[in-house]
């Protein structure tokens, strides 16, 4: 007895594991897409913007599959840009300022030989906008300027709540004890501490996207509106830049998102800026901002009492996103998607990725996107009897009222009054 037992729930457990692979069933995916393999083994392939618009935002409608319908396994990459940062102890000093020239200090990392190229300067300041350059040196006596054209700013409006801040800045990897900066002002300025790193990083593989940009004038606010149409939603972006041959501007901006350019969302607020004077000289026209894919982008661009800036285009940057799955040479595999009821896959390709030696560069592409000739359109939802007439339920209660009243008009009448 126990023996079946056993078996039994044995036989339960490889038909429920057998459902579960199995879970994925074509006809419930509506579009598709030929994936062109040119090696065999691990491949990667990039998706791209046709895709990213039937796809659910978080892909979890992404399957891949062979011409059979049997699921491949698969692990989405992000190809984003991630940092490794080693942190230095500092040791801040000479920290004095030259009356109508520049604040000057000095930084000892404490140790010769370690790279670094990275660096931020911490002040209690709150509204600046200063040239800075950076010089290293091993023996306090010799520098070597690092870079002459850095800045940092701060700009902060109370009345509408806006704040926006700068000062990281980066330079060639060095390896000098010393580092000496010089931030140009014409009255003192303030600096608390500087943090210096080194930012080891695989470069991020960005995508661009051009949208199409409309600028309106709005008299009432003072304010110019900039609408960025980038075409169709389920695009990832993080970065918006403007584009302008205006200068010598410094103007607050507010950031919004929309899918359908009528329900706006506040992304939040900054400056944009392009300044070319004798003392200083720098820009800052691009917004960023935690990753969306909306279709629409506003900048509401806060003018005062200036001239409105003629802006004439604009790029947008996201993250590309690539597909890493096992191929089998001679096999076809499709690429589905366009199913809001899908639930994201578990995979042991999820655990076993950080193992795998997988191709850096694409070993597949996409076709154009295709009909899935097996889907099937979910069946419309049953409207219960009294949702399909509203109406019914209380005409009959209208009804059954007026027979009662009915009856009790009877009653009253049959009821001989006392003699």
């Amino acid at each position: 007895m126990r023996i079946i037992r056993i078996a039994t729930l044995v036989a339960s457990t490889i038909v429920f594991a057998t459902g579960a692979f199995a879970a994925f069933t074509p006809s419930a995916w509506q579009y598709r897409k030929a994936i062109t393999v040119q090696q065999s083994g691990y491949v990667r392939l990039n998706l791209d913007a046709e895709a990213f618009a039937g796809l659910q935002a978080d892909l979890r409608d992404l399957r891949v599959a062979d011409s059979t319908g049997l699921e491949t396994p698969y692990k989405v990459v992000v190809e984003r840009q991630a940092p490794e940062v080693r942190r230095r102890q500092l040791a801040v000093f000479d920290n004095a300022y030259t009356p109508g020239q520049f604040q000057s200090l000095v930084v000892d990392l404490g140790e010769s030989g370690a790279a670094h190229n990275w660096l931020s300067i911490v002040t209690p300041e709150r509204e600046f906008q200063k040239q800075v350059e950076i010089a290293g040196s091993n023996d306090r006596m010799s520098w070597q300027v690092l870079r002459s054209d850095g800045y940092i700013f701060a700009h902060g409006e109370p009345r509408r709540n806006f704040f926006a801040q700068e000062t990281a800045l980066t330079y060639p990897q060095a390896t000098f004890r010393y580092l000496r900066l010089k931030v140009f002002s014409d009255t003192p300025f303030r600096v608390s501490g500087v943090e210096v790193t080194e930012r080891v990083a695989a470069s991020a593989k960005d995508v661009i996207f051009t949208p199409t940009l409309i600028q309106v004038e709005e008299g009432l606010t003072q304010s110019s509106l900039l609408t960025l149409d980038l075409g169709q939603s389920g695009l990832p972006i993080q970065e918006l830049t403007l584009q302008t041959a205006a200068t010598n501007f410094n103007r607050p901006v507010e950031l919004f998102a929309s899918n359908d350019a009528t329900a706006w969302r506040s992304l939040g607020s900054d400056y944009v800026f392009r300044v070319a004077t004798e003392k200083f000289r720098g820009e800052h026209l691009t917004l960023r901002y935690s990753e969306l894919a909306a279709r629409y982008l506003r900048v509401a661009v806060y003018n005062g009492d200036d001239q409105p800036i003629a802006f004439t285009g604009a790029t947008a940057r996201g993250v590309l996103r690539s597909v890493v799955f096992s191929a089998i040479p001679g096999q076809q595999y499709f690429l589905y998607y366009g199913n809001p009821l899908a639930q994201r896959p578990a995979y042991d390709l999820e655990r076993l990725f950080p193992y795998l030696e997988v191709p850096a560069a694409p070993g597949a592409t996409l076709s154009p996107q295709q009909a899935n000739p097996a889907y099937v359109a979910p069946a419309a939802p049953v409207i219960p009897f009294t949702e399909r007439y509203p109406w019914l339920l209380p005409a009959l209660l209208s009804l059954v009222a007026l027979g009662l009243l009915a009856l009790m008009f009877q009653f009253v009448r049959r009821v001989k009054p006392p003699a």
